[in-house]
């Protein structure tokens, strides 16, 4: 009793954590609000209380709690966190003032603070600055996702030929290095869409298909492109109704093979089969 007295803050923080554990979350606010008027100074209360807010929909209370979490200690998750409200807001300028440090460590957090950081970049017509900061991060080489923003940006962005060459012989090499891996192969494919060069891609995703014949994504990217050329329609058809038999609940390949009766001119079997969707 004398110990829990002598330091109330401990007990509310352990009664905040408890609270949060059962999603109690006004409860727990109540004793950080309580604790952060104990401890002004304490950087993670105030990152806490913010992360709390925003569990609450309360944007404007989560910055607050930011920024007084920031100001103490510039540590990269109040950063993060922060900027994600001020991006929300289409403040992209002040946003990048709280991502101007090194990504989270050995953390999940990383990946978004560099893709956050990018698309703040993008918006600032930064595209060359965007591209740089998610290639020479660490997350480049473990993420498709993080390759996927680097192709995007290269359509929006004005590379040199050298840039994309250079681009172009990393992709090659982790494509290789992931090739059995069908999910992050074929976010890696779409590199070459990204960067206009679809018979690229849509070999890439052939080859997918090789190695695991019920890669629904594969499937339906290759049926959806010759239906849209207009080629092969039979061969489309076949291989979208293949990723339906695979994902039989999957809009997008229903919306597939839809296109595909309308590009056969099967208005009748279009008509039936919108009809059953």
């Amino acid at each position: 009793l004398a110990a829990t007295q002598a330091n109330p803050a401990n007990t509310k923080r352990r009664m905040a954590n408890t609270h949060v554990e059962m999603q109690n979350f006004q409860t727990a606010q109540a004793e950080l609000e309580d604790i952060s008027a104990l401890q002004p100074d304490d950087p993670e209360i105030h990152l806490r209380l913010g992360l709390l807010y925003l569990k609450q929909f309360a944007p404007q209370k989560a910055e607050a709690s930011l920024r007084k979490s920031f100001a103490v200690d510039s540590n990269p998750f109040a950063g993060y966190y922060l900027a994600s409200v001020l991006a929300e807001r289409e403040q992209f300028a002040e946003a990048l003032q709280f991502l101007n440090g090194a990504p989270p460590q050995n953390s999940t957090l990383a990946l978004d603070y560099v893709l956050l950081q990018s698309f703040c970049l993008e918006k600032t017509d930064k595209i060359k600055k965007a591209i740089a900061v998610v290639e020479n991060s660490p997350e480049f080489e473990k993420s498709a996702n993080a390759r996927l923003q680097v192709a995007q940006l290269m359509e929006r962005g004005r590379l040199s030929r050298a840039k994309r060459r250079k681009l172009d012989q990393r992709y090659e090499g982790i494509f290789e290095k992931y090739a059995e891996d069908s999910k992050t192969a074929y976010r890696d494919a779409l590199y070459y869409y990204s960067t206009d060069r679809k018979e690229r891609c849509l070999s890439l995703m052939r080859a997918i298909i090789v190695k695991n014949p019920e890669h629904s994504a594969s499937l339906n990217f290759v049926g959806y492109s010759l239906a849209e050329k207009g080629e092969e329609l039979g061969e489309a058809e076949i291989f979208v109704k293949r990723a339906l038999q695979a994902t039989p609940n999957d809009g997008y390949v229903q919306d597939s093979l839809g296109w595909v009766f309308f590009q056969q001119g099967r208005c009748f079997f279009l008509h039936q089969y919108l009809l059953l969707k």
